[in-house]
């Protein structure tokens, strides 16, 4: 008997069932889960959407250095003389000048372009970078010697202050950075000085200067200076 119950039971669930999967429940559950399908399809493809949305953003942002951090990576590898590196940064068609002093001079100041800047570095040829200050004699220089005295001739990339847009120290010499170079941004990379005995007279500075080409900035220059006479 309490066999029997059991298999009616079971029967009596079965009928409830199959009498709730009639064809139009199926129809009505098929068509449910064809736009639940359709729904899906569509998230997925906004979510690929903004996926490369972000990837392109975070691009733009790793592009589009600020003039503080590409002249602070720029420094480093003046640090490192990597010309090769640095030929990345300098301006697609105006290269970068060169001058020893905060007076630019925009007629005898050497450019030097980005595929020529790793040549320069190995070449023994001899230019003209200028004048000295106070001697007025010519700075008759290879590059590399220029370099070690006029670039990097200390430790930039460890300074006692930094100038964003902003001349920390000037000597006698005229600063015409801004006439001959109004639209471009700089940063000054600055030593206080050394010898007590010197009273700051010793201090020296680098100016990487940069200027937007295609949303994007490049170093057009690089300026020593240091207290003149």
């Amino acid at each position: 008997m309490y066999k029997n119950n059991i298999i009616l039971a079971l029967g009596l669930i079965f009928m409830l069932i199959f009498s709730a999967c009639t064809p139009q429940n199926t129809e009505d559950l098929s068509k449910e889960l064809d736009s639940l399908k359709d729904e899906n399809k569509i998230l997925q493809e906004k979510i690929s959407s903004l996926e490369e949305q972000l990837n392109e953003d975070a691009n733009n942002e790793a592009g589009a250095m600020t003039s503080l951090s590409l002249a602070t990576k720029v420094v480093n590898i003046l640090k490192a003389r990597d010309m090769n590196e640095l030929k990345n940064y300098a301006h697609p068609q105006k290269g970068i000048r060169f001058s020893p002093y905060a007076y630019i001079d925009e007629t005898n100041d050497i450019i030097v372009t980005a595929n020529d800047l790793e040549p320069y570095m190995n070449s023994s040829d001899i230019y003209t970078w200028g004048s000295y200050d106070g001697s007025g004699e010519p700075i008759d220089l290879i590059f590399s010697d220029y370099y070690d005295r006029f670039v990097y001739n200390q430790d930039f990339a460890n300074p006692h202050i930094v100038g964003n847009n902003q001349i920390v120290q000037t000597g006698n010499t005229i600063n015409n950075i801004e006439e001959v170079y109004p639209n471009a941004q700089f940063v000054e990379f600055h030593f206080t000085g050394f010898d007590p005995q010197y009273t700051g007279m010793d201090w020296t500075s680098l100016r990487i200067v940069m200027e937007e080409y295609n949303s994007q900035l490049y170093i057009i220059g690089i300026i020593h200076d240091e207290w003149t006479i």
